[in-house]
C-alpha cells in the first residue's frame, strides 16, 4: 500500500433500470405520514483512498473535477460578519481563478482541523 493510501468499502447507489422512470430520493427532516424516507438501494465497492496532501502533481479542475488551492486569509469564525467576510474572500478568489462573473456559496461547514496540525 502506498504511503497516504488506505482502502475502504464505499457504498454507491445501484444502477437500476427503475431509475429511468423513478428518480432516487432521500428526504431529510419531516415527511408526510406514509412517505418513505428514501427509495435508495446501494452496493459496495472496495476503493483506494489517497490523502491528496501527499500527491506532488497538482490537480486540475478541468481534468480531475476539483482543484486543491491554498487560500491565505486571517479568519476566525467568531461572528457572522467575520464568516461573511471570509466567504466573500473565497468567492473573490474563485471568480479570479475561474474567470467568472458570479460565485454562489450554497452551504458551508467548519471542519475540525486536528488532522492538519503538526504533531505535538
Amino acid at each position: 500500500m502506498d504511503e497516504g493510501t488506505t482502502y475502504s468499502d464505499i457504498r454507491y447507489i445501484k444502477p437500476l433500470a427503475k431509475w429511468d422512470e423513478i428518480k432516487p430520493f432521500q428526504i431529510i427532516g419531516r415527511r408526510p405520514p406514509g412517505q418513505p424516507r428514501d427509495n435508495l438501494e446501494f452496493e459496495s465497492h472496495r476503493m483506494s483512498i489517497t490523502d491528496i496532501r501527499t500527491v506532488i502533481e497538482p490537480f486540475s479542475l478541468d481534468i480531475h473535477g476539483f482543484q486543491w488551492l491554498k487560500h491565505d486569509h486571517a479568519f476566525s469564525p467568531t461572528s457572522d460578519p467575520s464568516i461573511d467576510e471570509h466567504i466573500r474572500s473565497l468567492e473573490a478568489r474563485l471568480k479570479e481563478l475561474l474567470d467568472v462573473e458570479d460565485v454562489f456559496t450554497f452551504q458551508y461547514q467548519f471542519r475540525k482541523a486536528q488532522h492538519d496540525r503538526e504533531p505535538s
